[in-house]
């Protein structure tokens, strides 16, 4: 299942044309480099009795030998070893950019960054999913796929080593003579058996309590974060001590989680080094016996010894493995959550009942359009209307009737209903959204925003002209924190100027003038009515001031 999840997710990144060739050309190299390692260290042990040998008979010219052949190997290993860590890193860093870039364009596609957070978890963040899941993906999976290739070639390696060390292990019995072939695999294998059944029984809800972890992480710095943007509102409430109440309660979770993953880690921990210190010396118990009876001298015991540990060792590698192995699984689930998600949201609105098509008519049609909310409550229901070019329409009317859920189904964000919208083919429409955004950068970027061309400075001084924010002009080149440093009425009429700079067919404005004083709400609303004097204008709005500003009002019950 794990293996099966961890293959949908990475496999595309080995089959894409444009990086098959150096992906295989990496994984074939470190694959090679693995196999090399085993191989050395093979030649190591078997070094080890000749060196082990030339000490216990005195030898002072094998020793020099053995010493040579030492530094030469040793040499070699270390060249395998640096080339292996820098081709696995260059195969980390470019999956990890793939990925990256995939799941990048996967998240701002057909709006699923907005469609997170009403059909998902909105703690969940999505950044996290991609910044740093992602990295630990890429990471694990080469660190545990190449780490099972080397531990499997490892195990064979030794034991073909191990059962012609063993010999046949002779001995009676109850009066019952016993010939074991191999005996000293028998008893590794058995010995591996055992501790990888009590180190998963002891760590089997270790995956369960990572996942919970990094959940309840989320939660944590999902709720500092909410603080952190909401600074103004929460000091003016004085709110601080709600606020730390959440936080404290949040973390507490975190902390609990934690507390249950440091219990289930003791266990393993205190087991593996308990088996750890056994398998150092189990061997040469085991081997004994041969020792005794001549048949091996101390090289071949100390041989003997660490070609155990390492079938030992190579046959326990999940176990070892095992707190790996659970924040792996645990990032699988995050990352298969997230683009279940994702995937979703495609299908919510791939299938919504709420029809978008595109028309030679320049008029905006709604027939029999019925809005609702995500739990199916109904909000609006058979709306018919014709939007002509050249006039304004306000719709107003009670809070939570659907007003702004209409602007997003303009928008095509907004997947729950049924009905027709039309909209006139190639005219651009340009959103001023409840919640104004001020993305990072320049004032002069912010105002032309979303648009990624330089608008001339010229232009931009006589827009602030007419906002009333002149005195802004000096600071077009600034780079700021724009959401703090200007205040929502300011805001409010850099977004209005965006809307004359890229000059729409279609605006959509949604309560874009409510922090706005009677006399700059009037200059600005003639003002964009003159420059798009052409386009349909629709707005949402509660003040009753904005009836003389607009040619109809929709009111709805």
């Amino acid at each position: 299942m794990l293996i099966n999840k961890a293959w949908k997710l990475g496999k595309e990144y080995f089959f894409a044309k444009e990086h098959r060739y150096i992906s295989l050309g990496l994984v074939l190299s470190s694959v090679a480099l693995e196999l090399l390692l085993v191989y050395a260290q093979v030649l190591l042990i078997k070094w080890s009795n000749e060196f082990y040998t030339s000490l216990e008979n005195l030898d002072k010219s094998a020793l020099a030998a053995n010493l040579k052949y030492f530094v030469v190997v040793v040499t070699i290993f270390i060249i395998i070893f640096m080339t292996k860590y820098v081709l696995q890193s260059y195969l980390f860093i470019k999956w990890r950019k793939f990925l990256t870039e995939k799941y990048l364009d996967k998240w701002s596609h057909n709006a699923s960054y907005y469609g997170l957070g009403i059909i998902g978890n909105r703690n969940d963040n999505p950044d996290q999913r991609i910044s740093e899941d992602l990295k630990s993906f890429a990471e694990l999976s080469i660190d545990l796929s190449f780490g099972l290739l080397r531990n499997i070639v490892t195990l064979f390696s030794f034991i073909v080593m191990l059962w012609g060390l063993s010999g046949v292990l002779k001995f009676t019995l109850l009066g019952y003579n016993f010939e074991i072939t191999g005996y000293l695999v028998w008893a590794a294998l058995i010995y591996a058996t055992i501790d990888t059944v009590v180190t998963f029984k002891i760590g089997r809800n270790l995956p369960k309590k990572d996942y919970l972890q990094e959940k309840k992480e989320a939660n944590f710095r999902f709720s500092m974060m909410r603080f952190r943007e909401n600074a103004e509102s929460i000091a003016l409430y004085k709110g601080e001590k709600y606020e730390e109440d959440v936080f404290k309660s949040s973390f507490q979770e975190v902390y609990d989680n934690f507390i249950s993953i440091i219990k289930i880690n003791k266990n393993i921990y205190l087991w593996s080094n308990l088996a750890l210190n056994i398998s150092s010396i189990a061997p040469i118990l085991i081997a004994a016996p041969k020792l005794f009876a001549k048949e091996i001298k101390f090289g071949g015991l100390m041989q003997i010894r660490l070609a155990f540990m390492q079938v030992q060792e190579s046959f326990a590698f999940f176990a070892n493995s095992i707190t790996i192995i659970a924040s792996y699984e645990a990032v699988v689930e995050r990352l298969s959550e997230f683009n279940q998600t994702i995937d979703n949201w495609n299908d919510l609105t791939k299938n919504s009942n709420i029809k978008i098509s595109h028309q030679e008519k320049e008029n905006i049609i709604l027939n029999n359009l019925s809005l609702s909310a995500p739990d199916n409550k109904s909000l609006q229901k058979d709306l018919n209307y014709d939007f002509k070019p050249g006039n304004s329409y306000l719709i107003s009317g009670r809070n939570g009737a659907g007003k702004s859920t209409l602007l997003k189904a303009l928008g095509n964000i907004w997947a729950f209903g049924d009905g027709e919208i039309k909209l006139p083919k190639d005219k651009s429409i340009f959103f001023i959204p409840q919640h104004v955004y001020m993305p990072f950068g320049t004032l002069a970027q912010a105002i032309a925003y979303p648009s990624i061309e330089k608008v001339e400075k010229e232009v931009l001084e006589s827009l602030l002209k007419e906002a009333n924010l002149s005195y802004l002009v000096e600071r077009l080149d600034n780079e700021e924190n724009w959401s703090i440093a200007l205040s929502m009425g300011e805001q409010q009429k850099i977004a209005m100027l965006r809307a004359i700079i890229h000059n729409p067919d279609i605006l959509v404005m949604d309560e874009s003038s409510s922090a706005l004083n009677p006399n700059d709400e009037k200059k600005l609303l003639q003002f964009i009515k003159a420059k798009l004097a052409k386009s349909i204008i629709i707005s949402v709005g509660h003040h009753s001031s904005l009836k003389e500003f607009h040619d109809h009002e929709i009111v709805f019950a």
